[in-house]
């Protein structure tokens, strides 16, 4: 990827990559429904807000106000291990009652959210195949979850920050397959709001069912279906809500 001039604040930076968990956004007092402009749609559900498995399923549709076709079977998912609670993205903040995404809680974010990037451990060269925007998670790539930090839910090359000052990092290339495929799901990414939680993907579960600190994961050939599945000019969203929460957004959202 050619280098970006990134400002933040007072500060310009080169990097070879740089991502916030962020990307495309749509200010949603300025629409009816956080789907308006998406022909791509990742559905995730659970029982309730506790409940740390769910089903997945994917839309997809010629045209924005046009009704949602299903382009998978329903998929069986993990997420966060204290379940959902409301994030921050397409859908604005925590829209009624239940809890709120706070850094460190165990908790998905509930709400709907651009997808910006997909990652791995794949050379770009080998990914063409691919219609989204790349980068290769190698070990200089860290996700920064400290909330004290001014690069905090950024995606960042290391080497090409002079003044890290973060006391936490995720790496993203890990000794294990976990994170040989994933996705940036935008939470909490315009604005970053320090301590709203940081670092959600979709990636690869350790075990079947086994639920994460904030991630929704699933099993990998599953997962590399639905990125080469992903186009980034069909404005790919997923929208994670629990059941009750689901039916009740269903026709406000245009929901599936």
């Amino acid at each position: 990827m050619k280098n970006k001039t990134i400002i933040l604040g007072l500060n310009v930076i080169s990097f070879l990559f740089f991502y916030s968990c962020s990307s495309t956004s749509v200010n949603p007092d300025l629409v009816k429904s956080p789907t308006s402009f998406s022909k791509q749609l990742i559905v995730v559900e659970t029982v309730d807000w506790n409940s740390n498995t769910g089903i997945m399923q994917y839309f997809e549709r010629e045209k924005a106000g046009t009704d949602w076709k299903s382009t998978s079977s329903k998929i069986e998912i993990a997420i966060g291990r204290k379940g959902l609670a409301w994030g921050t993205g397409l859908h604005g903040g925590n829209i009624s009652d239940g809890p709120i995404k706070k850094e460190g809680d165990g908790k998905s974010p509930a709400g709907a959210f651009n997808l910006s990037a997909v990652f791995g451990y794949a050379k770009r060269d080998s990914v063409g195949f691919l219609k989204m925007p790349y980068f290769v998670a190698d070990p200089n790539c860290f996700c920064i979850d400290d909330p004290n930090s001014k690069y905090y839910n950024l995606v960042l090359d290391s080497l090409q920050v002079a003044d890290a000052d973060w006391k936490s990092r995720e790496k993203m290339k890990l000794r294990n397959d976990l994170y040989k495929w994933g996705i940036v799901i935008n939470h909490n990414s315009e604005p970053r709001v320090a301590g709203d939680g940081s670092c959600i993907f979709f990636h690869t579960w350790n075990n079947s069912n086994k639920p994460t600190e904030g991630c929704t994961v699933l099993d990998q050939p599953t997962l590399f279906k639905m990125i080469k599945w992903l186009d980034k000019e069909k404005n790919p969203i997923v929208v994670q809500l629990p059941k009750a929460e689901y039916e009740r957004l269903k026709v406000k959202w245009n929901l599936p």
